[in-house]
C-alpha cells in the first residue's frame, strides 16, 4: 500500500483539531501507519512507533510530528506514561487475549482518547491473521468498554486473500 493510498483508507481531518497529542502505533512495521497519523496530527505532537523488530522508522514528515521508536514486544508490555491514541494497524489481528489486551491500553488513554484500528474484515483466520477481527465482531469485542462512537472511516481491497481492510476510530 502507497502512503496516498493509506492517508485515503484512514482519511480522519478532525484528529488534527485539538493541541498537539501524544500517540502510540502499536506494531508499527516500518512505519507506514505512523506517517499517515502524522499527516493528520497538529504541529508539536508525538508518535511513539512501537515493535518488537528494528526496522527503518520515519524522521521527517511535513507536520512538523516527532516520531520516535521503541523496539518491544506490545502484547507483553506497553510504553510508560499515558496517551491520547493508540494505533493498531493490522496488529490487534496478533493477540490471542484481544479483550485483556484492549483493557491495558486503555488503562494508559488519557480521557477523550482513541483508538485508530486498520484490521481485514474477515472472521476466517490464517498464519498471517491468525486471531481476525471483523467489523461487526470489533463492534461486539467493544462494547463492553463503552466506547462512545466508532466509525468505519474506510476501506479497500487487501491485495493477500481477497478481504477488504478496514479503517475505523474508537471514540472512548
Amino acid at each position: 500500500m502507497t502512503l496516498q493510498q493509506a492517508i485515503q483508507l484512514l482519511h480522519n481531518p478532525q484528529i488534527g483539531e485539538a493541541a498537539p497529542q501524544s500517540w502510540v502505533d502499536l506494531g508499527c512495521g516500518s512505519g507506514l501507519f505512523s506517517r499517515v497519523l502524522a499527516h493528520y496530527l497538529p504541529k508539536g505532537s508525538l508518535i511513539t512507533g512501537v515493535d518488537k523488530k528494528a526496522g527503518i522508522f520515519p524522521e521527517g514528515n511535513e507536520n512538523k510530528v516527532d516520531l520516535r521508536f521503541v523496539q518491544m514486544n506490545f502484547e507483553e508490555e506497553l510504553p510508560a506514561g499515558k496517551f491520547d491514541g493508540f494505533l493498531l494497524a493490522n496488529s490487534l489481528h496478533y493477540v490471542e487475549d484481544q479483550t485483556s489486551f484492549l483493557q491495558k491500553c486503555l488503562d494508559k488513554l488519557n480521557p477523550n482518547g482513541r483508538f485508530l484500528l486498520v484490521e481485514y474484515d474477515t472472521e476466517v483466520g490464517n498464519p498471517w491473521v491468525p486471531y481476525p477481527i471483523s467489523y461487526k465482531r470489533l463492534n461486539q469485542l467493544l462494547k463492553p468498554f463503552a466506547a462512545r462512537q466508532i466509525k468505519k472511516l474506510g476501506e479497500r481491497p487487501s491485495a493477500f486473500g481477497g478481504k477488504n481492510l478496514y479503517a475505523c476510530e474508537v471514540l472512548f
